[in-house]
């Protein structure tokens, strides 16, 4: 017991001296820990106080640079603005100079119009002045040359001379207008090369003018791209220096990483001394126990160190790639020195390859310059070029123009001088003629004297001076009793009063109402009666006084042959208007009656003579109807009987379809065809207009009777159906307008199944009303065998007041008893 005692003590013990040192161990793992910790907060402080003073720097660094650039910029715009200020005040100086010499140019020229118009009115004078003494001359040498011949001769050379007279002023005239057509001709010349040569000065100036402001938009483009280069390349410089700085700051960092983890070993070691020394004092605990725990603390202290080198390494080498954590201070020194020695190489090499890069620039923009300017010379020389090319042509022009003129001038002097020669020919043979006048004038008397015609010479106041035989006997007066009185003495009233006026209106309009044509008028005799005439009056000027002749011609057996001819011709005009009354009124019961056999369009064609090409309709309404028991009430009346009933029945229908767009196709005994849509389209309308009327021909049929026979009441059966169809013309002799297709034999099958007084329509026909929405229909139960498809009764319409039967009435669902309107029964009963 003693034994374990002293065992339980001792273990007691032991225990109490493991607590203590696990104690004082985790105490000095603390200060470790402690220790280390602080040391990274150092280390970390000067790592982030070498980055702000980094990033500080670059950022000085930008500012800096970003202000130089901003400096070149403005620098660069004031120059520009100074040589935009500079082109503009040279533009401005050479327009003013082009200005002042185009001014002055135009002074020259107004100067030299000014002399030019002087030069031409003084050469008129002169042409003036040797005309008049030319006249002056020639009337003196006339006068010497016939002072000593007699009298008359004197006037006749006199005549003679007043006629040249009149000829030279005449070609004297014409020559001064020749002479101020060339002055005319000349002036515009000069104006045409006034403005030739101003507008081609214009033209070279606002040509150079354009070369200058290529040049110099060019020179500051190039400028511009020069610039632009050169900050291209100061950027690269900036960018290569950024980058070196960058590396050494990477580099400076590496040191700094190097220098923090010696510093960390350092304190590992002293940790580790100080364990040490812990561990040479041990407890009660076994040696390999506290080895063990020296070993634990060792790899301890190695991962932090390792954690610290990881993360300063990380936070040095976030600009640049990263180098291996475990490089010595020997590498990050050469790679120092590496930087250092590259940067004075990269610099060198970005210097010379800047200077060949603008020195290249610099000889592109130079020959550019060169060959802009090599065109602008060649530009100039082709306006050179034109600009002579177009003063040539004009001074052509203006030579074939001046050529041209004084070829016409000359043509027009020969025509004048070959008109005056055959003036004063004409003139020679006057003279002659004035004296085989008087001899003639006697020959004429006689000759007047004897002719059949009265003549009648009256002067410009009506007096008459010359009334030959011819009218004597024609007017029963003699000369002695008319010369010297007024002309309307031989006129009825009615037309003497009229005469003055004419001749009145002639004088002053100069308008000739009977001068010189033919005209028929009353004469009126001396015992006061009038007799038809025909009168021809012309004109003569002698002594410039006016002489009017008239021959008058007696028509008065004329006009009773006439007379008796016109009585003729209005009988047979007469008989003609009847026979064409007669003819007008056959051609249009002609074209009635073929209207209502045809289509209209149809017959204009066969009028025509055209050939009828059968038409193909999409959609059409086919009506088929017949009288029940049509066969036995044939059998009970008269042929005559049964017309009438036809032609009252149909004269009833043909009224109703006239009233809707349908056609009535043919009719075969009691059997009626009728079609809407055919030959006229109506879209979808077709249906319902012969819904419409079949509703009406039912409610004709239910009240229609004859007079002679009231008792004979007609049922009939009605169908319908819609579809496409075929239509043509078929025959020459009698042609019928036909319908064609499975439409019309389904519409004729409705009819023939259908009951008596009641409408059958087929399915298609039912779907066309039922669009509309106005209609009444009921399907039909009792569905014949022939009928295809399901068919339908047509018992009415929405606001339909006329009466219907009562085999139709019963079939509606809205069977209710409308009266009737007078008026619509009375219109049904018609």
């Amino acid at each position: 017991m003693r034994t374990d005692a002293l065992k339980i003590e001792e273990g007691m013990k032991g225990a109490e001296n493991e607590v203590l040192r696990k104690e004082e161990e985790a105490y000095l793992m603390h200060r470790h820990d402690a220790e280390i910790s602080h040391l990274k907060k150092l280390h970390q402080d000067e790592v982030a106080e070498k980055k702000l003073a980094f990033q500080k720097f670059i950022a000085a660094r930008d500012a800096r640079k970003k202000a130089k650039k901003l400096e070149r910029q403005t620098i660069r715009d004031m120059k520009r603005r100074d040589a935009i200020i500079m082109e503009q005040e040279a533009a401005s100086k050479e327009a003013a100079r082009v200005k002042s010499t185009l001014t002055m140019k135009r002074a020259q020229f107004d100067a030299l119009l000014a002399y030019l118009e002087n030069k031409h009115d003084k050469q008129r004078r002169q042409l003036y002045a040797a005309q008049d003494r030319k006249i002056q001359y020639e009337k003196m040498i006339n006068n010497m040359e016939y002072a000593h011949e007699r009298d008359e001769i004197k006037r006749t050379m006199q005549k003679k001379f007043q006629v040249l007279m009149t000829h030279q002023k005449s070609v004297d005239k014409r020559l001064a207008d020749q002479l101020r057509e060339i002055q005319q001709m000349e002036l515009k010349h000069t104006k045409e090369n006034f403005d030739l040569e101003f507008q081609s000065y214009e033209d070279i100036h606002n040509l150079k003018a354009m070369h200058v402001k290529g040049v110099c938009e060019l020179t500051a483009a190039q400028a511009a791209d020069l610039h632009a280069e050169k900050e291209r390349l100061i950027s690269q410089r900036e960018q290569t220096k950024l980058t070196i700085l960058e590396a050494r700051h990477v580099v400076d960092m590496k040191k700094l990483a190097l220098g923090h983890r010696d510093q960390l070993r350092q304190l590992r070691v002293q940790q580790e001394h100080r364990q040490v020394h812990y561990s040479s004092n041990p407890g009660p605990v076994s040696r390999a126990e506290q080895g063990q725990h020296a070993h634990q603390s060792r790899m301890t202290i190695s991962t932090l160190d390792d954690d610290d080198i990881h993360s300063k390494s990380d936070t040095v080498s976030n600009r640049g790639r990263r180098s291996p954590y475990g490089a010595d201070s020997s590498t990050i020194d050469d790679q120092s020195d590496y930087y250092d020695g590259d940067d004075n190489e990269t610099q060198d090499r970005l210097q010379s390859s800047a200077v060949d890069v603008i020195r290249k620039l610099s000889s592109k923009h130079k020959d550019a310059i060169a060959a802009l300017k090599e065109m602008y010379r060649t530009e100039l020389s082709k306006l050179e070029v034109q600009i002579g090319s177009r003063k040539r042509e004009l001074e052509e022009n203006q030579a074939c123009e001046l050529r041209e003129l004084c070829e016409a001038h000359a043509r027009d002097l020969e025509a004048l001088r070959t008109v005056q020669a055959k003036e004063v020919q004409m003139e020679a043979s006057v003279h002659e003629a004035e004296a085989k006048m008087l001899v003639e004038r006697r020959v004429l008397n006689s000759v007047l004297s004897t002719v059949v015609d009265g003549i009648i010479n009256i002067n410009p106041k009506g007096k008459v001076s010359r009334f030959n035989r011819a009218a004597e006997n024609m007017f029963g007066y003699k000369s002695d009793e008319v010369l010297g009185r007024n002309i309307k003495m031989l006129m009825p009233p009615e037309i003497a009063d009229q005469h003055d006026g004419y001749l009145n209106n002639y004088f002053t309009t100069g308008i000739a109402r009977i001068i010189g044509s033919g005209r028929r008028a009353f004469g009126m005799k001396k015992n006061g009666t009038t007799f038809p005439v025909h009168i021809s009056v012309s004109e003569v000027l002698e002594e410039g006084a006016h002489l009017f002749t008239g021959i008058i011609r007696d028509l008065t057996e004329e006009v009773r042959l006439e007379d008796e001819q016109r009585a003729k011709d209005e009988k047979k005009r007469l008989e003609l208007t009847d026979l064409l009354k007669e003819l007008d009124i056959s051609k249009a019961k002609a074209d009635d009656i073929l209207s209502q056999m045809l289509p209209p369009a149809i017959q204009v064609q066969l009028m025509a003579g055209q050939p009828i090409v059968p038409e193909a309709f999409d959609q059409a309404t086919v009506f088929y109807s017949d009288i029940c028991g049509f066969t036995e009430i044939s059998s009970k009346s008269t042929p005559m009987q049964m017309v009438q009933l036809l032609n009252s029945l149909y004269t009833t229908f043909d009224g109703i379809i006239s009233k809707y767009d349908a056609y009535k196709v043919e009719t075969i005994g009691d059997s009626y065809m009728v079609a809407s849509g055919v030959p006229r389209r109506n879209n979808d309308r077709h249906a319902c207009e012969i819904a419409d009327m079949a509703l009406h021909m039912l409610s004709a049929i239910s009240t229609f009777s004859l007079p002679d026979r009231p008792e004979l009441k007609l049922r009939m059966r009605i169908g319908m159906h819609s579809g496409p169809v075929v239509a043509g013309v078929v025959g020459l002799k009698m042609p019928r307008y036909c319908l064609f297709g499975s439409t019309t034999t389904e519409a004729s099958r409705m009819e023939s199944s259908g009951q008596p007084m009641r409408i059958q329509v087929s399915e298609a026909t039912y779907k066309l009303l039922q669009r509309d929405g106005s209609y009444e229909l009921v399907c039909r139960t009792d569905r014949p065998p022939e009928a295809k498809g399901r068919t339908y009764w047509l018992v009415g319409k929405d606001n339909f007041y006329m009466p219907l039967p009562e085999e139709t009435l019963c079939l509606s669902t809205n069977c209710v008893s409308i009266p009737v309107p007078a008026t619509l029964s009375n219109e049904a009963e018609q």
